[in-house]
């Protein structure tokens, strides 16, 4: 919720905002909510050994491709989006691999 307050979420990934909302914890405001590029968003991206893991919503064009990606401090993460297999999807516990 704190992307969407600090306008970092895009418009098209507006589809899930509804379940995102109904899930979310108005309390709550992760240190870093958000990983953004121009077409997918790792959403409460936390730091793993091999990469970052997080709510993954991508466009089809990210599809196994590289991108960077910029957090609310503006520090940027070079990653491998995995497969999208349609225009838009939303994906939960993805890991992204850090190049």
């Amino acid at each position: 919720m704190r992307a969407i307050r600090e306008g970092l979420f895009p418009s098209w990934a507006l589809f899930c905002y509804q379940d995102l909302a109904n899930g979310a914890d108005q309390a709550y405001s992760p240190e870093n909510p958000i990983l953004f590029c121009e077409d997918a968003v790792l959403l409460h991206p936390v730091k793993t050994p091999s990469g970052v893991a997080g709510m993954l919503i991508a466009q089809e064009s990210a599809s196994e491709h590289q991108r960077v990606m910029r957090d609310v401090e503006g520090r940027t993460y070079k990653v491998t989006i995995p497969y999208i297999e349609t225009k838009v999807v939303a994906i939960e516990d993805v890991a992204l691999p850090l190049r």
